[in-house]
Formats: structure tokens, sequence, C-alpha cells
């Protein structure tokens, strides 16, 4: 399995990312997931805040080091 993680800040080096180009990024992915798909070794991607999002079933402590992630790096 190969898993693609990512991170879509709103700025990198004190310049604003477009959310044009994040989007374009997003279907970018998804087009590498379709011309992969049925290969060998599986493929999926997530960004770091989506991935973050889903510990919202955990411990609270777990839920709180997420939100930590979230407000220090902004993916």
């Amino acid at each position: 399995m190969l898993v693609y993680l990512f991170a879509e800040p709103a700025q990198l080096g004190g310049k604003d990312i477009e959310p044009e180009a994040i989007a374009r990024h997003r279907a970018e992915v998804m087009e590498f997931e379709q011309t992969v798909a049925g290969s060998e070794v599986a493929f999926h991607h997530t960004s770091y805040r989506d991935w973050i999002e889903t510990w919202s079933a955990s411990a609270d402590t777990v839920i709180a080091h997420g939100q930590r992630l979230l407000d220090a790096f902004k993916p």
C-alpha cells in the first residue's frame, strides 16, 4: 500500500496559495489514483487536515493533539 499524505496550507513562504492551485492538486491526485487503480500496490491519499479530522471519535487527548497540530501547522 502506498499512502500519499499531503498538506494544503493557505500560505507558503509568506505567499498565499490560491484555492485553485489546491483544487488542481487534488484533481491531479485523483487522476493518478484512477491511473494506478488495480495495480499490485494499492494507492490511497488524504490531506493532513482530512486525516486529523477522522480522529474526532478518539479519546479527548487525541482530539486535543489533532487540534494543536492543525493550529500550529495549518495544513
